[in-house]
């Protein structure tokens, strides 16, 4: 730690990736260097905007630039609260937001309607669980969902 209680640097965090994270960019909404409608932070090419629309936070990522820095597709990963809640790796990956949540509908759906011995049998009880909790958030938020 410093002085000032920071570490100098992140243990894991290699060479590379602490002169991308040192060298980050805030841009502000407008300013003389940037005609954005936006403010964001600029890292390693990438760059995230955090704004308030419709009464949300809302977090954008424009990946254009970031390929210099990244292998292609970029490895995207998104934290809440130091959870995450969302890696662009395995079969989510391939899928938007609304394929998604048609997936986790179609999986409540299953458990409500179509759960039997024989989908036991080839389900893992951690997917049984998944559509169930599903199912349960679906009947929740009711018929308007």
């Amino acid at each position: 730690m410093s002085a000032h209680g920071f570490e100098a640097r992140a243990a894991g965090v290699s060479d590379r990736e602490y002169r991308a994270n040192r060298t980050a960019q805030f841009l502000p909404m407008s300013g003389p260097e940037t005609a954005l409608t936006l403010p964001a932070v600029k890292v390693a090419g990438a760059v995230v905007f955090v704004y308030v629309k419709a009464g949300k936070l809302r977090v954008s990522v424009d990946l254009d630039e970031a390929g210099e820095f990244f292998p292609d597709p970029v490895p995207l990963e998104v934290a809440v609260q130091g959870t995450t809640v969302f890696t662009g790796e395995g079969l989510a990956a391939h899928f938007d937001a609304d394929q998604v949540e048609a997936l986790i509908r179609t999986a409540g759906e299953c458990w409500a309607y179509a759960w039997d011995a024989g989908m036991r049998e080839v389900a893992t009880a951690v997917q049984e669980q998944l559509a169930e909790r599903a199912w349960q958030l679906m009947e929740a938020e009711g018929p308007s969902g």
